[in-house]
């Protein structure tokens, strides 16, 4: 993992390593949420066109 994420020292992996399930989860439902506005926004400029 350290050397796909540009790292040579091990110590970086344990940093990160230690997030809760529930921060992936988090940023799931963000993504989800700001995909879907704008796929609402870009229905919204094509049926406006229409």
């Amino acid at each position: 993992m350290d050397e796909r994420t540009g790292h040579i020292d091990g110590p970086v992996q344990a940093r990160y390593s230690h997030i809760t399930r529930q921060i992936p989860e988090d940023l799931m439902a963000s993504l989800t949420a700001e995909w879907e506005a704008a796929l609402d926004a870009r229905l919204a400029m094509c049926t406006s066109l229409r």
